[in-house]
């Protein structure tokens, strides 16, 4: 939690609670830790973030939520059949919210945003390959069934291995 508030994305007030942080102070850290970490530090992040995620989502997900991973699913695949790369890469990115949001645990969806916003000139920077990659675009309706069925260990080892092959699609086993 004390890096957590480090990074400015929560405020922990003693005797009071742990709180998100204001928006500003959020994206103004996050700026800064962008500058200073690494592409493939923010990706590892994710990918334990989006890890324990889908585990969550798996057991708690509500049947709104569940339709919204799919309507995020879609609206990624729709941008992909237009060939629009920057709105591919903010489906991608709103597909993670909404399975963030699934877990049910709202500073797991302050932090994905977060995370999103820093990984997300990356995500660009290859939108192509990622977006043209029917093996990922598998993994990804693979796990909103896992979550459907209720399959947390399957919902985990699927995002892991969607995260793997994000940070580097040139990986075909996902090994980044």
């Amino acid at each position: 939690m004390a890096a957590i508030a480090f990074a400015g994305l929560v405020e922990i007030r003693h005797g009071v609670g742990v709180f998100v942080a204001p928006r500003s102070a959020a994206g103004r850290q996050a700026r800064l830790e962008r500058l200073r970490a690494r592409d493939r530090d923010i990706h590892a992040m994710r990918q334990t973030l989006a890890v324990a995620s889908a585990r969550a989502a798996a057991t708690r997900c509500t049947s709104v939520r569940l339709a919204e991973l799919h309507l995020t699913l879609g609206e990624r695949d729709r941008a992909v059949m237009a060939g629009d790369e920057r709105q591919f890469t903010l489906e991608d990115l709103a597909f993670h919210r909404a399975l963030a949001q699934a877990s049910g645990n709202s500073l797991t969806v302050a932090i994905e945003r977060a995370a999103g916003i820093a990984v997300s000139r990356d995500l660009a920077g290859r939108a192509t390959v990622l977006a043209l990659d029917q093996r990922l675009r598998g993994l990804h309706a693979d796990l909103v069934d896992a979550i459907e069925e209720r399959r947390p260990n399957l919902a985990a080892q699927l995002s892991a291995l969607i995260a793997r092959i994000e940070a580097d699609p040139d990986d075909p086993d996902g090994h980044a």
